[in-house]
């Protein structure tokens, strides 16, 4: 799984809707943010996508990335959902070993 967001604050304030939180806005006017995810498991069987019925501004779509077939799904950046999985990812990221350098 792949997250990229705005990495921008300036950006995230002017993108929400009037007045409302930036960490909480899932509404159409929403900054947004990607997540990849596999489309097919090791068996070659796709993966079912459930859309996110809280945060209105969520779409997916099928993507390709250096010749694997991904699905990618944008969400509003301040929805528990995504902040989730934005937290899920660092997590397992920082429980990855660093490369060791040769030398």
């Amino acid at each position: 799984m792949r997250v990229s967001t705005p990495s921008e604050p300036s950006w995230i304030l002017a993108a929400t809707a009037e007045g409302s939180d930036p960490q909480q806005d899932v509404t159409y006017r929403a900054p947004v943010g990607s997540v990849d995810f596999m489309a097919f498991d090791d068996e070659g069987n796709s993966y079912e996508i459930p859309a996110c019925h809280d945060c209105l501004p969520w779409h997916a779509e099928v993507v390709m990335v250096a010749g694997e077939v991904l699905i990618r799904e944008w969400r509003a950046i301040g929805g528990p959902q995504f902040q989730e999985l934005i937290r899920t990812e660092t997590e397992s990221s920082s429980l990855k070993p660093e490369p060791v350098p040769d030398g």
